[in-house]
């Protein structure tokens, strides 16, 4: 399964318009995958992870063919690929789709934020995870420009949804929340 999903990815990213026609396939099969009623136990967290990387691929390089699968739209997709983040069990996976994320909220791609920014606090949740995380899961450059990236988005967010998101982290993602939301969250 993830030698399966990775190299799925792969082709996603490095194939182009000559991937289009296997990809209502492939992306059938990733979604098996993270669906899977054990696909967060301890035997399968890699290969689901995995498969969460090649999502992202498929939504980077490949949307107009996921477009045109009729499963789902590029934006419905991101937003499931959204809710799998943070990334952990596979350390290298998970810097690949941390920096990843960084790169689709640097370029303010609205199928990540949402209409209307709606999608920024399960985005404010997912960086301070990331972030509490270390540099075991990110990539020191990835990292400083996620802790930016934070501390402009919670410019954003209303008080009472960052307070609503607070309580509802893990108390080391709490402290990154706090910190950067004074402005103080340097790692």
């Amino acid at each position: 399964r993830q030698c399966s999903a990775y190299g799925l990815g792969a082709c996603a990213q490095s194939y182009g318009e000559h991937f289009a026609p296997i990809c209502k396939d492939a992306l059938s099969k990733l979604m098996q995958i993270i669906q899977h009623p054990n696909a967060r136990t301890s035997d399968f967290e890699v290969a689901t992870e995995n498969a969460v990387s090649a999502l992202g691929k498929f939504c980077e390089f490949q949307s107009s063919a996921v477009d045109a699968t009729g499963l789902v739209d590029t934006a419905g997709l991101m937003n499931f690929w959204l809710s799998q983040l943070p990334l952990k069990a596979d350390k290298n996976e998970a810097k690949v789709v941390h920096d990843q994320l960084c790169r689709f909220l640097e370029k303010g791609d609205a199928r990540i934020v949402g209409k209307d920014n709606a999608n920024l606090p399960v985005i404010v949740a997912i960086l301070c995870k990331i972030l509490a995380e270390g540099t075991s899961v990110v990539n020191p450059e990835t990292r400083n420009k996620l802790i930016a990236i934070l501390q402009k988005v919670l410019q954003t967010v209303p008080k009472e949804v960052v307070h609503q998101q607070h309580a509802q982290l893990p108390q080391k993602a709490q402290k990154v929340l706090e910190a950067a939301a004074s402005g103080q969250y340097g790692g």
